[in-house]
């Protein structure tokens, strides 16, 4: 059983015990019927129960979901002349059909035939030597090195 649904048996099987006088053990009972959906001899006061439990959390977030409507309310309201200035412009501002090019074939790039390189990297003087060939004495680096 995940976590949240735990507490929330927990909470219910409280609420059982509390305001209908049932044992912790007839509570729990009756909430794990309910969760596996087997009925029992209060599976309908476990509904009940539940059903006020969730009408007194939504009357708590009541007040806050109705100022938070009056707000959407006003905005969606300020909002409506410039949306609808918006589509007209987008309704005005609409291109006609582009014209179809007929200088190239569909799969030929407009930026011409790609590089002729037959190996993708050529290694030039300034990035070193050519790959198989050892540099000289005079390429070596370090305490060997020749001086002139």
């Amino acid at each position: 059983m995940p976590p949240d649904t735990a507490r929330a048996a927990l909470l219910l099987a409280h609420r059982l015990v509390q305001r209908n006088g049932l044992t912790l053990q007839q509570a729990l009972t009756a909430v794990g019927q309910v969760l596996r959906s087997e009925s029992g001899p209060y599976t309908e006061l476990v509904r009940a129960e539940c059903r006020a439990a969730l009408g007194e959390m939504a009357a708590a977030f009541r007040p806050l979901v109705e100022a938070m409507a009056r707000q959407l309310a006003q905005a969606v309201a300020a909002a409506g002349p410039i949306l609808r200035q918006f589509a007209e412009y987008l309704r005005s501002a609409r291109p006609g059909p582009a014209a179809a090019r007929r200088d190239r074939p569909a799969w030929q790039s407009p930026y011409g035939p790609p590089g002729s390189r037959a190996v993708p990297y050529a290694p030039s003087a300034r990035h070193g030597a050519s790959p198989g060939r050892r540099p000289g004495p005079a390429g070596r680096k370090g305490p060997r090195a020749r001086r002139r």
